[in-house]
């Protein structure tokens, strides 16, 4: 809430981008079947979780805000939901760093080699791209 763009490059949108990249790339990377519905499955898991805890930190956010506007302002009511609210944002955090280590987990050391030199390319070309479209905006002035 009120983090707008950082919010939502964080967390699950962040984990389901990386989980469609992998799963974009099964071929090249080789991936089985069972690995495909594994990596699914984990981004659906994330994804729940990402979506319950960010209902938590609203939830507890509108309860702070309420609780401000009442005079006189109860703070042991509102510490209790800081730490409610801060406690889901942890547990998103820590979900967040489990669902990478059991994403690495489902490759092989080889696939999470090919998956490193894939993104290399990919930032290799996209440097490139942005490089060459840069010059050609410069020399049109």
């Amino acid at each position: 809430m009120g983090q707008g763009g950082a919010e939502r490059r964080g967390g699950e949108d962040r984990f389901s981008h990386k989980v469609e990249r992998v799963l974009s790339q099964k071929e090249a990377l080789g991936l089985s079947e069972q690995q495909v519905e594994g990596i699914r499955a984990l981004g659906l898991k994330v994804s729940r979780e990402m979506i319950a805890g960010k209902a938590e930190e609203e939830t507890a956010a509108a309860e702070i805000k309420n609780l401000l506007a009442a005079d006189p302002v109860d703070i042991e009511a509102v510490n209790r939901l800081i730490d409610r609210k801060y406690a889901a944002k942890a547990a998103k955090a820590k979900a967040q760093v489990s669902a990478e280590a059991q994403l690495k987990e489902k490759l092989t050391p080889e696939q999470r080699e090919k998956l490193r030199t894939l993104r290399r390319e990919r930032m290799k070309q996209m440097k490139d791209r942005t490089r060459h479209e840069g010059r050609g905006e410069r020399e049109g002035r």
